[in-house]
């Protein structure tokens, strides 16, 4: 079987080569797949290794940076199961 490789400027330009039959599978973050899953596709039951999020917030905005923080503490456990429940 020859694989190949393609790039694409975005998830919806990749979604739209796939309903289109211009490729054959795309390949990204679970998370991202979970917004692209209609009737015309599937998401395989085979994964990549987990990898960790972050969240990035600019250096010269310490209040903000404080303020994100703060609030995943709060709401980690939520964040756990959402996690959880959409399997990511």
């Amino acid at each position: 079987m020859k694989v190949s490789f393609t790039e694409f400027p975005d998830y919806s330009s990749i979604k739209t080569v796939l309903d289109a039959k211009r490729v054959d599978v795309f390949s990204v973050d679970k998370s991202i797949l979970l917004g692209y899953v209609d009737n015309k596709s599937e998401i395989l039951p085979d994964s990549f290794e987990a990898q960790n999020y972050g969240i990035a917030t600019k250096k010269n905005d310490p209040a903000f940076s404080k303020y994100v923080d703060d609030f995943v503490k709060q709401h980690k456990s939520k964040i756990d199961a959402l996690t959880k429940k959409w399997g990511l």
